[in-house]
This record gives C-alpha cells, structure tokens and sequence, in this order.
C-alpha cells in the first residue's frame, strides 16, 4: 500500500490533474513529449509539447567498443549531475543488453540495468528515470497472440521475471515503431504491449514512444511519413491506454527539415486541439 500511494505521488507530480470544477472532455493529464531531432521546432512549443531528455549510449561510454560491460562510474555519476530540475523525467536509451537470451531472462544483464539506474537516482533523487523499449520485453509477434495461448502466456511470464528491474525503474517507456503497413494490426501489437507494461508497472506511469515513420524493418517504406489516418490512430490508441506520448525521428542522416504541412504533424495539431477541449462543468 504505501509504494502504490508513493507512485500515486509520483503521478500526480509529472501529470497533475484537474480539479473537479474545471473537468475535460478528454484526459487532462495526457501530454505530448519532444525527442525528435527536427532542425527548427518551434511549432512543437508553440503547440505546448514539451521536450524531453534522452540519454543515448554514447553518453555512457567513451569507446563504445567496450560497451558491454558497465560503463565507469565516475562517468554515470557526472552526466547524472549535469541533468537540469526542468527535465523532471529521463529515458536511458541503452538497447544492446539483452533481457531475453535463449529464450531465457538473463539476470546479468537485468543487474547492469539495475547498477546503471541505481547510480542515476543516488545522484539526483529529484528526477524520474526509466529505460526505452526495456519494459516489457519488446516481442511483436508474441504480443499478437492469443492472451490464453503458451507463447502469449510466456511472454506474460517472462516480463514477470523483470520484477527487479521493473521496482528500480520511475516510469516504463515501451516502444511501438511501425513496421507493417497495416494499421489494425498495430493497434492490436500496441494495446496488447501497453496493457502489458500498465500490468506490470503497478501505478508507475507508461509513456509510449511513437516515430511518425516507418521503421527500417520495413525494406520497402522505411523512412516513409505515415499517412494522416494511420497517425491518428497511433495517437488515439496511446491515448486510451497510456498516460502520455513521446515523439521521436527527425533524424535523416542529421537533423531533417521541418515540414509544417506534413500530414502527421496536421493529424497532431488536430489531436492536441480535441485534447484541450473543456466539457461543461458537473456539479459534484
């Protein structure tokens, strides 16, 4: 009871709510994210999506052909003191450790995961921190499964196994990329994957990654805008069943171009704007 009402606290702290006087048509506390890499992107603020910090893997190692094993503590402990108190939450983007390995959950790994966030927080106490597309284990085809069938149940069973590194972490940041061109079935991967990291983050907050292209496991479109329709889609099903969205991409061999008219960034500006739409007020 008391760590589900710390975690409660933590919630409210990085998405406070509105008061029962001034209610919403649609989630008050769900906010779009910044970590795309655009060269100009004032729309993005002017729009009020705020933007957030990513730590990539160059920022924990100096030689990345040593990157398997811990990086120096020293360092972890300095990059962690450089945060700013603005960013409030952080991702640690470091994917090369594998959770799943045979089949099997490797514990070493899991430990290097915990060692590094357990650095961050002594640190700075004061932010949030949590690992991209850690939690839960990214598997595409098996959250398509049936929920009754045995690899579905597996992978149920595996992500379990991840209690110790699901306690260590602020906030679950899973990842839910494009690769097929066929909007249904991402719904379908999207919602079985976020209600799997609402089941095991236990309270903690779940903020999806979204990349308004196709990803490189998609020979034939990757790198391809997605259409108006199917990014509102994205945005509408993160809504129902996360507590916020990051956006990420912008990145075309450096920093892209910003494209105003872009049909993606005009189903956004179209969400953001049904998001901020007051209901009448209910007497309670």
């Amino acid at each position: 009871m008391v760590k589900n009402a710390y975690y409660y606290l933590l919630f409210i702290l990085v998405f406070p709510t509105q008061s029962s006087a001034d209610q919403y048509c649609r989630k008050p506390d769900f906010k779009i994210y910044d970590a795309t890499a655009y060269k100009i992107k004032s729309s993005f603020l002017n729009a009020g999506i705020e933007p957030i910090k990513v730590l990539y893997v160059h920022s924990f190692w100096d030689d990345l052909n040593n990157k398997e094993s811990l990086p120096d503590k020293n360092k972890v402990v300095r990059l962690a003191r450089k945060l700013r108190p603005e960013n409030r939450f952080v991702v640690i983007d470091i994917e090369h450790w594998e959770l799943l390995e045979n089949n099997k959950i490797n514990f070493a790994n899991l430990k290097k995961y915990k060692t590094i966030i357990g650095w961050m927080k002594q640190e700075r106490p004061d932010l949030l921190f949590g690992y991209y597309a850690t939690l839960p284990l990214r598997d595409y085809h098996r959250s398509l499964k049936d929920d009754h069938s045995p690899d579905k149940m597996q992978w149920f069973r595996q992500n379990s196994q991840l209690k110790e590194l699901t306690e260590e972490v602020d906030m679950l940041f899973p990842s839910l990329y494009t690769v097929r061109d066929d909007p249904e079935l991402w719904k379908r991967m999207a919602i079985a994957n976020l209600k799997e990291a609402t089941r095991i983050a236990e309270g903690k907050p779940v903020v999806a990654f979204l990349w308004p292209q196709f990803h490189q496991g998609n020979k034939k479109r990757s790198g391809q805008y997605l259409s108006e329709s199917y990014w509102s889609l994205q945005l509408e099903t993160v809504y129902s069943y996360a507590d916020s969205i990051i956006i990420w991409g912008g990145w075309e061999d450096g920093p892209a171009e910003w494209d105003e008219d872009a049909e993606w960034w005009q189903a956004t500006k179209s969400f953001l704007k049904k998001s901020n739409t007051k209901c009448e007020t209910q007497s309670q």
